[in-house]
């Protein structure tokens, strides 16, 4: 009995922990958001440059694997909405990967000032499509 009480009590845990389940674009964000703020403290310094080319190219990854996804704001769209949507999202990515190139090309030549400037360019650029993309 007390088994079949603890089970009733925690299914709808269990079903709200379901629902709140990340998209793969949440996740795939979530990793570029941890990659930038790696970045954001090391990139500069040549003794990380290896680590840094490395978060780069996982940022790089993480953009393509979001190209061929659907965010979740999108879910709820149709038709042109969606359409136009889905435009500017890959924009954004577009924009995004533009900067990782030019992120991982200042890295390999050490030239911090670029690298700080493309890092606050990319967080401008975060600002900007997330706040459009709501």
């Amino acid at each position: 009995m007390k088994t079949a009480l603890a089970l009733l009590l925690l299914a709808p845990a269990f079903l709200l922990a379901n629902d709140d389940k990340p998209t793969s674009v949440a996740v795939q964000m979530k990793q570029i958001a941890a990659n930038y703020k790696s970045l954001k403290v090391q990139a500069g310094d040549p003794s990380q440059k290896d680590t840094s080319l490395a978060l780069v190219a996982g940022m790089r990854q993480a953009v393509d694997i979001c190209q061929a996804q659907t965010p979740s704001p999108a879910l709820k769209l149709t038709g042109t909405s969606l359409d136009n949507y889905m435009s500017e999202f890959r924009k954004g990515l577009d924009e995004l990967d533009a900067d990782l190139q030019k992120l991982d090309a200042a890295i390999r030549a050490g030239q911090t000032p670029s690298i700080d400037s493309i890092l606050d360019g990319m967080n401008a650029l975060r600002k900007t499509y997330h706040s459009d993309l709501r």
